[in-house]
């Protein structure tokens, strides 16, 4: 299983990256889009990676800490919340309002995400 990548970004799209190893490899990595702005053409960076397998897909997923993987992956075991809507998650609210959020069961903080309504919001 991937954990890690450092390379140089290839590529730059909507919510995800190519990114090459020095081993010449190229890897196509869904972001969360504040990973994106941050990002450029030829940068060198480094992304902790959650590999999601599914019976016809392998998708991997980059995130800038690991704090920040640790919590992607606690949203996605929410039932109803997959690898998409967290990187959505992820996308829209930082690290200390997503931890906020759960501790303080703040359902109105996950309503806000698109894609998220009051029943996934509460679980």
């Amino acid at each position: 299983m991937i954990a890690f990548i450092e390379g140089r970004v290839l590529f730059l799209g909507t919510g995800m990256m190519v990114v090459q190893t020095q081993s010449g490899v190229g890897y196509e990595i869904r972001v969360p889009e504040t990973i994106c702005l941050k990002s450029q053409s030829n940068q060198e960076i480094q992304l902790y990676i959650h590999t999601h397998v599914r019976e016809d897909e392998l998708t991997l997923y980059g995130f800038s800490s690991w704090e920040q993987k640790e919590l992607f992956q606690m949203v996605i075991k929410t039932t109803g919340v997959g690898p998409k809507l967290g990187l959505a998650v992820l996308s829209q609210l930082s690290i200390d309002q997503l931890t906020d959020a759960v501790f303080q069961n703040n359902t109105a903080a996950f309503s806000q995400v698109s894609g998220i309504g009051r029943k996934t919001a509460a679980k």
